[in-house]
């Protein structure tokens, strides 16, 4: 058990109860290490690392390439799969929003990985200060966390992982005091 500002935590390797070893970097480099874009690049590649079965990507069934969810969103399919011996599939996406879009308070009900391409977004969690992400940023949303946003002023692309339930919605609205928004019937 290392504990923060102690000569131990400074002096000795952080080894994981899953065996692995926390090289020193974090305390060479503390500002330049991302553990977000490193926790969420972990869960893209374990969602894909445990999909062995998969048919290469010439026998994949090619999903929709392009939905506008609404106006002012482009979602870009990039990959779909099944997650192996679960009820859960994985989506990765491209995700394009226009300048000054505003991005409604909504869940997810499973995580969700992002990672800024292009542009800018400032992104509001329920109950913590707004954070801006610009390119190279990354974030990681656990189910069921609050969020909203505000784009910048020259749009933002995203790349997108979503672990989610098979059957469950993509996304649920939310109002101002958290209650789900019935979703509007597919046309």
């Amino acid at each position: 058990d290392l504990k923060p500002n102690t000569a131990d935590f400074e002096r000795l390797p952080l080894v994981k109860p899953t065996g692995f070893r926390e090289y020193d970097a974090r305390w060479l480099f503390p500002k330049e290490i991302n553990l977000i874009g490193m926790q969420a690049l972990g869960l893209a590649l374990g969602a894909l690392t445990a999909a062995p079965s998969l048919p290469r990507a010439e026998e994949q069934p090619k999903p929709p390439a392009v939905t506008q969810a609404a106006p002012g969103i482009k979602r870009t399919i990039l990959q779909k799969f099944d997650v192996p011996g679960t009820n859960y599939e994985t989506t990765y996406m491209k995700v394009e929003f226009e300048p000054n879009f505003k991005v409604d308070r909504h869940t997810h009900p499973g995580p969700e990985a992002s990672y800024v391409l292009e542009g800018e977004l400032t992104l509001v969690l329920d109950g913590q200060e707004p954070k801006l992400l610009q390119p190279g940023a990354s974030t990681l949303f656990q189910p069921g966390i609050i969020h909203s946003g505000l784009v910048g002023p020259k749009g933002v692309v995203l790349l997108n992982t979503y672990v989610l339930e098979k059957g469950k919605p993509f996304l649920t609205k939310v109002d101002a005091a958290g209650v789900a928004i019935p979703a509007d019937p597919p046309k």
